[in-house]
């Protein structure tokens, strides 16, 4: 009787320590599989879940940035100007709005409005909603839009003679380098015949 009890202790503690080492085993297993890993065993860190090594994935993510960018001068360049493309997909763009008052800086191009916010508005008008609500929601006070694709900037004027200017450096269009906004009373000859009356909008 006493030996059965000790065989029967015996197959106990050996089942006692197999489930331990079966547990072992399985939450190992689990933890292995937290992460991802390429062919070298090596776990790929970062936000990517695709195979990817950190490499690939900043590349990836650097590419889509530059797309996006394309897509934002896209945006920017139907907002100023017209443009007519030819049976061979070359561009012809035409500048929407402003005019040329100097002929001897045929880059500035010159329109009127009534107050600084006014002007300022035409500025974030050219980007897209999106874009606009970004910039001024996590960059207060930042005026501009870089790209290494083209960049347009915004320059508050003096309030009395230039209500503020937009600076434009977009390949496409080389030859609009600024778009300065004054006071409808400095429009030279300001009067019914000017293209440019107070309720204008553009």
């Amino acid at each position: 009787m006493i030996k059965n009890k000790r065989q029967m202790k015996r197959k106990y503690r050996l089942f006692i320590l197999m489930l331990f080492a079966a547990v072992f085993a399985i939450t190992a297993c689990v933890d292995n599989n937290d992460g991802d890993y390429d062919g070298s065993g090596e776990e790929l860190t970062g936000a990517n879940h695709w195979g990817l090594s950190d490499a690939e994935w900043a590349e990836w993510l650097k590419q889509e940035a530059l797309q996006a960018d394309s897509m934002n001068i896209a945006y920017i360049l139907r907002q100023l100007c017209d443009i007519e493309e030819d049976a061979l997909g070359n561009k012809k763009y035409t500048p929407k709005y402003g005019e040329i008052l100097d002929l001897v800086r045929l880059g500035v191009y010159t329109l009127a409005d009534s107050t600084a916010e006014e002007a300022e508005k035409r500025f974030w008008w050219l980007l897209p909603g999106t874009l606009s609500d970004s910039l001024q929601a996590n960059f207060p006070g930042r005026l501009e839009y870089v790209t290494a694709n083209g960049s347009v900037r915004y320059e508050p004027g003096d309030g009395v003679d230039a209500l503020g200017t937009i600076y434009i450096d977009i390949p496409e269009i080389p030859e609009v380098e600024k778009i300065m906004i004054i006071p409808f009373n400095y429009w030279p000859d300001n009067d019914s015949s000017s293209p440019f009356t107070i309720g204008l909008v553009w």
